[in-house]
């Protein structure tokens, strides 16, 4: 009769004392935030489906990314830590809502009269961040260079019409 079958070594023992501190321990940090600083019951934070308007300038802000940006060019912007970060200092055309319906965004309005056409109205007085208009040759130009194949632009590829 080998004597390891009945009970367990104390190789063994150590082990599965130390899984089940390891376990202890791991389930300790787990826990919810402390709630005392927002007033939440659970966490320290709340999910919204909407961003309030902002209240005034920042003195610094923390992006919560898993990864750096790869690149912070729309063009090569296909992941989510520099989709995060560009969907937070670039405005789109139109924007989704939660509840999945469109509103404008740098369109005023839009249209699709056809298949393979779209109509975009930009609305006046947008500027970028170095205070120059926005115009819509502005648009048509980063719209087509996200189609030059010479770019490379992730969008790009999934534009193609054969």
């Amino acid at each position: 009769m080998n004597p390891r079958l009945g009970r367990p070594g104390p190789r063994r023992a150590a082990a599965a004392a130390g899984l089940l501190a390891l376990g202890l321990v791991t389930a300790a940090c787990s826990g919810t935030a402390d709630s005392s600083e927002t007033g939440h019951a659970g966490s320290a934070y709340e999910l919204t489906t909407t961003t309030p308007k902002p209240s005034g300038d920042l003195d610094s802000f923390t992006w919560s990314i898993y990864a750096e940006p790869f690149s912070l060019d729309y063009a090569y912007a296909f992941d989510y830590p520099p989709n995060q970060v560009l969907a937070n200092v670039c405005e789109s055309l139109l924007r989704w809502n939660p509840d999945l319906s469109i509103e404008p965004g740098l369109a005023e309005k839009y249209e699709h009269p056809d298949p393979t056409t779209w109509v975009y109205t930009i609305r006046q007085g947008v500027t970028f961040h170095d205070g120059s208009p926005l115009t819509p040759e502005d648009v048509v130009a980063s719209l087509q260079r996200h189609l030059d194949p010479a770019v490379g632009s992730f969008w790009g590829a999934r534009s193609s019409s054969t």
